[in-house]
């Protein structure tokens, strides 16, 4: 019988077909030489879940992937980290697939199937993990991205209570909105999260404010337990109930 997870991954799993330094000539010309080309998995779950069992971490990845090539080869990736794919779910559907273009400058441009996996994880799938017999001895589950996953918004609340419920620490990703959501569309879940992690970028659209600080007292008041705020090269903001930190970006660090 496998270990429980120490830390389970609810998210995305695809493919990245990354493509560096194709600039809008190549819809004159036609092909250009793109030094690097490469496929790779990618998705916020999964990507985390690499790196935290590349770290050594027990990890359970909830996503849904299709029955095809991509998903295989998705599961293959999986196998070799020795991740738990125990609660990913295959379904009639493409697998995920996203072409990323990027420009010299390092800009990105993403060519994505819109009836791919990346947007269908069903509750149901998140509420069969939640009942694993296992589920409460994980240290912690992280969400991989609020609003990436316009199926599971309604439930949100029932799943961050349920997750709660059980015990783990519950961290909460965030991406920018999608249908012009307040922060108060989505504090009766927030009130469950001992961690969030949303940009300056991502949290103001949801209140209209600027300032990190504000933004965080913000979440504070939602009931969130410890508010990050990431602010790029500036580093971020900690904030709860009894401190408040900046945490400066490391210097000298080229981002590739």
């Amino acid at each position: 019988m496998p270990m429980p997870p120490e830390v389970v991954l609810i998210g995305a799993a695809i493919i990245d077909v990354v493509a560096p330094n194709v600039d809008r000539r190549v819809f004159e010309s036609g092909s250009v030489p793109s030094e690097g080309l490469c496929m790779r998995t990618g998705g916020d779950a999964m990507n985390e879940a690499v790196v935290l069992a590349e770290l050594g971490r027990g990890v359970r990845l909830v996503s849904r992937l299709g029955q095809d090539m991509a998903g295989d080869m998705i599961l293959q990736v999986c196998d070799r980290h020795k991740i738990d794919t125990s609660a990913v779910v295959r379904a009639p559907l493409d697998t995920g697939v996203n072409i990323v273009l990027v420009e010299p400058n390092g800009e990105r441009s993403f060519v994505t199937n819109p009836r791919g996996s990346l947007r269908a994880l069903e509750p149901e799938d998140v509420f069969s993990a939640i009942e694993a017999p296992d589920f409460a001895k994980a240290r912690a589950v992280c969400f991989a991205s609020v609003f990436a996953y316009p199926r599971l918004m309604p439930a949100l609340e029932e799943i961050f209570r349920r997750i709660k419920e059980k015990g783990p620490t519950l961290l909460v990703d965030m991406t920018k909105r999608k249908n012009e959501e307040r922060l108060s569309d989505i504090a009766p879940a927030l009130r469950y999260a001992d961690y969030i992690f949303p940009n300056l970028d991502e949290i103001r659209l949801l209140t209209g404010e600027d300032d990190a600080r504000c933004n965080a007292a913000m979440l504070l008041d939602c009931g969130v337990k410890n508010a990050v705020i990431k602010l790029g090269k500036r580093g971020c903001l900690i904030k709860n109930a009894s401190m408040e930190a900046v945490v400066p970006a490391v210097e000298g660090i080229e981002a590739v």
